[in-house]
């Protein structure tokens, strides 16, 4: 959903509240609102409310056949964002061997999928098509060989997320290169960190996809401490409107973001 992306939280829920509400006999709908609503807590650092709505999305598809998931489009998306989102949480608790189970039965799922898909689905720019699942995968995959320190498996998975999004999606491609800087990052590479950031921050800013210019803020900030001081202002006024879009009651898990946090105080200091 585009109104995640531009750090509007709270008329997201409401529009995946009014959705759910209507899809509430259909459990692969119902499983895909789930989803997006655990990737939202994530993204605000709501990692508990995330984990039960990634299970809840999980249950509901956990029982579909390989088959049909397999030859609709629909289930075949709610099955992998269901276990992606699993996979995500595991990360973000430090349990690598359970997302790694995920991301296991994820690129099993998609391998299967085939060549099937791939006409149907993959040129498409939608919502269940294969590129973009595979995109999503990959960028989960580099996020767990970080977690585990395995920067050179890292780098790959990320090239592939930049190689599936490349022709597809701007924002696909712009979050594939921010988490190719967060890569170099840890690599030790700032200088190609630095290339990367202000690659796709103007863009991110121009565009709106406040998600993503307070990471990229972030990123830029750990790759070089004097970072361009309109990088870092923009990150941070993009906090402030995020939280400003948020459920009251989800205001404290995202002011007690360490990262939130330390990208404030270097913009205040």
């Amino acid at each position: 959903m585009s109104l995640g992306a531009f750090g509007r939280y709270l008329p997201a829920w409401v529009a995946l509240d009014r959705a759910e509400n209507t899809v509430a006999t259909q459990p692969v709908l119902s499983s895909l609102i789930h989803s997006l609503r655990g990737s939202h807590l994530r993204q605000i650092g709501a990692v508990e409310e995330a984990v039960a709505q990634d299970a809840q999305a999980l249950d509901l598809v956990v029982q579909m056949s390989d088959e049909r998931a397999l030859s609709e489009p629909m289930s075949l998306a709610a099955v992998i964002d269901a276990r992606l989102g699993v996979a995500a949480d595991g990360i973000a608790a430090g349990a690598a061997d359970d997302a790694t189970r995920q991301l296991h039965l994820v690129e099993d799922l998609i391998t299967s999928a085939g060549n099937t898909m791939d006409e149907t689905v993959d040129n498409a720019q939608g919502f269940f098509s294969l590129w973009r699942l595979r995109t999503r995968s990959a960028w989960v995959s580099a996020e767990l060989a970080l977690l585990v320190g395995e920067t050179e498996l890292a780098r790959s998975h990320v090239e592939r997320a930049c190689r599936e999004s490349a022709a597809m999606s701007s924002r696909h491609r712009a979050k594939s290169e921010a988490i190719r800087a967060a890569v170099a990052v840890a690599q030790g590479d700032h200088q190609a960190a630095n290339a990367a950031v202000h690659a796709v921050w103007r863009i991110a800013v121009r565009r709106g996809w406040l998600s993503l210019v307070w990471p990229l803020a972030l990123i830029g900030l750990d790759a070089d401490p004097s970072v361009d001081r309109r990088l870092l202002e923009a990150g941070t006024h993009a906090t402030w409107t995020i939280e400003a879009h948020l459920p009251g009651n989800l205001t404290g898990p995202w002011r007690a973001r360490d990262d939130v946090g330390r990208l404030r105080s270097a913009a205040a200091g």
